[in-house]
């Protein structure tokens, strides 16, 4: 079994899905997972149920027992025997048991439609050092965040903001702009921590811009998470913003209507 501490360091390592490995020609076939997913109960038996990915059955195991919140975000690690016996009519009881599972709770919020000024420094506020893309998983939109500083036991609040649902004309493709912003609420101690992970619920603004696009005659919706990377602390009474940059997120495909 992974230690919790590691999940965070294998995830940016590689991720594997568990759909590449439904081929059938592997008699042993198995496949391990680490990445986001949400929680939730199932209406009917009320287990805790862990999503992974927006077109594959979930999974459980009994450890999602001591989850209590619907919709809980995570970053797990599953080891998933597809020919074994307790997996072969998935089918029918609609989700994966594991062979191994281990999981850490991951913070998440609401994006927000309450744009700051891009152009002032909050108090506080945090440079990012890098962005990575952890995925879109059941109405949440997951990033690893590294930080210009991050210490053990600091606290850090993240916001997803966006102003107009206007999307921007980029190389023949049509971009949302969408910028998070990092501040630090609590002093950590001496040393430095791992990269921070989020997720953010992004329902609302994925609904607006997905009748956008349909109207657009578009099958996707494409993403930029612009970020503060440099700050200008020369004066620290006056700190300025140096430098954004950005990361375009993988494209959130849907369905044509015929």
């Amino acid at each position: 079994m992974k230690k919790l501490s590691s999940i965070m360091v294998a995830f940016a390592a590689s991720v594997m899905m568990l759909t590449s490995c439904l081929d059938g020609g592997n008699s042993n076939s198995s496949t391990s997972i680490t990445r986001f997913g949400v929680v939730e109960f199932d209406s009917k038996t009320l287990r805790p149920l862990l999503y992974f990915s927006n077109s594959d059955y979930p999974i459980y195991a009994q450890e999602l027992i001591s989850v209590t919140d619907n919709n809980s975000c995570v970053l797990f690690y599953a080891l998933i025997e597809i020919n074994d016996e307790v997996n072969n009519d998935v089918v029918t009881t609609g989700y994966y048991l594991p062979t191994q599972f281990d999981y850490v709770g991951v913070s998440s919020s609401s994006i927000s439609s309450y744009l700051k000024d891009t152009t002032e420094v909050i108090e506080n506020e945090l440079a990012v050092k890098q962005l990575y893309d952890g995925g879109y998983v059941k109405e949440h939109l997951f990033l690893q965040i590294d930080l210009s500083e991050n210490k053990p036991e600091q606290k850090n609040v993240y916001t997803l903001e966006y102003g107009d649902m206007e999307p921007e004309e980029v190389n023949g493709k049509r971009i949302y702009n969408l910028y998070l912003r990092a501040v630090k609420v609590q002093e950590g101690k001496t040393g430095t921590e791992a990269r921070d992970n989020y997720g953010f619920k992004v329902n609302y603004f994925l609904d607006r811009a997905l009748q956008q696009e349909k109207e657009a005659n578009q099958n996707a919706i494409n993403l930029r998470i612009n970020y503060i990377s440099e700050l200008d602390e020369t004066n620290e009474e006056d700190i300025k913003i140096k430098k954004w940059s950005y990361l375009d997120i993988s494209p959130i495909q849907f369905a044509t209507e015929d």
